[in-house]
């Protein structure tokens, strides 16, 4: 009984540690816009390189904005991205359940 016992604290004091908080990814940011360039220029081939970029306080998440649309990137893996919203417009922005922002239509 007492080995039992032992063991369900082990797993759950591995469960607190190990998976409470997110794992999360380092991210060059430096290959991260290149990365988004080269992927929105496949998307259009009228893009500028006029992007501001908006970053939060987690690594895997941000922002591209020029004067006509605005972009919604995740980082999934170092090197990898994924757009998942062409145009934000005024919707509001979630990201796993956390409010991000209320995106205004055009620029601010």
């Amino acid at each position: 009984m007492k080995f039992k016992n032992i063991l369900f604290f082990c797993f759950l004091l591995l469960y607190f540690v190990g998976f409470s908080q997110p794992y999360r990814l380092p991210v060059d940011y430096q290959e991260a816009e290149r990365f988004v360039k080269k992927h929105l220029i496949e998307l259009s081939h009228d893009f500028v390189d006029g992007f501001t970029y908006y970053f939060y306080d987690f690594d895997y998440f941000w922002f591209l904005s020029n004067q006509d649309t605005t972009y919604c990137v995740t980082i999934v893996m170092p090197n990898q991205l994924k757009i998942f919203s062409m145009d934000c417009g005024s919707k509001d922005i979630y990201y796993d359940d956390y409010f991000i922002m209320k995106r205004k239509r055009g620029r601010d």
